[in-house]
């Protein structure tokens, strides 16, 4: 009876064993699941995602980026013949140029004006009548510039006393500013002014510019130094 009551002893103690390790498993499982739950709690809350989307996290979309803006940038145009692509002075300089080219000592102009033609050193009338083409040479004790009135030369009619003139030539340039302006008679020798005296020795050093008026010998004469 003592070793059946022993033996029944060590049997229960086994399976006693038995059901607190199965317990015990048991509990770990179930401490899991609760863990796992409590996780999944943690993770909804944190990105405000109800508990019946717990298993759908969506990546939200990236919206495009706006095109950048296209901005034209527009070349300025030259300031003396209108064309786009380079400066007023790169452009003066090529027309210098050419009009030395041609044969000219360079360009006269008067800006404020309107005169602007090309420079040769003579007294022939055939340079006087050519389009673009004024004439220069010395007399009188100064240098005279001459040219006709229908090619744009009467524009001359408009400047006063401190108006600025230039001559450019391959060497650089000659700032000029008017002195005077008159009318007189072109005798063919002389020019004569209104008051009666000879323009000979008036200009010393300067440019006396002249042109017809109304006839041949009615002139407009200005001075420039």
């Amino acid at each position: 009876m003592t070793r059946m009551t022993a033996a029944v002893k060590q049997a229960m103690a086994a399976a006693l064993c038995i059901l607190q390790l199965g317990s015990g498993g048991v509990k770990d499982r179930v401490r899991d699941v609760a863990d796992s739950r409590r996780e999944a709690e943690i993770t909804n809350e944190y990105y405000g995602m109800p508990e019946a989307d717990a298993a759908r996290i969506e990546v939200p979309e990236m919206e495009e980026a706006d095109a950048p803006e296209v901005v034209e940038v527009r070349v300025p145009e030259c300031a003396v013949c209108g064309a786009e692509g380079h400066t007023a002075e790169a452009c003066r300089k090529a027309a210098v140029l050419a009009s030395i080219e041609r044969g000219a000592k360079g360009r006269f102009s008067i800006p404020e004006v309107g005169v602007d033609v090309a420079l040769f050193e003579s007294s022939a009338q055939s340079v006087v009548d050519r389009a673009d083409s004024a004439g220069l040479f010395y007399a009188l004790g100064q240098n005279l510039i001459a040219d006709h009135n229908y090619q744009g030369f009467d524009a001359i009619r408009r400047c006063k006393v401190g108006t600025g003139a230039c001559i450019e030539t391959e060497d650089g340039s000659l700032q000029l500013t008017c002195t005077g302006i008159t009318r007189g008679t072109n005798t063919g020798r002389d020019i004569i002014l209104e008051n009666g005296s000879s323009i000979n020795g008036m200009n010393r050093g300067g440019y006396t510019c002249y042109t017809c008026n109304e006839t041949r010998s009615s002139v407009t004469v200005v001075f420039f130094q």
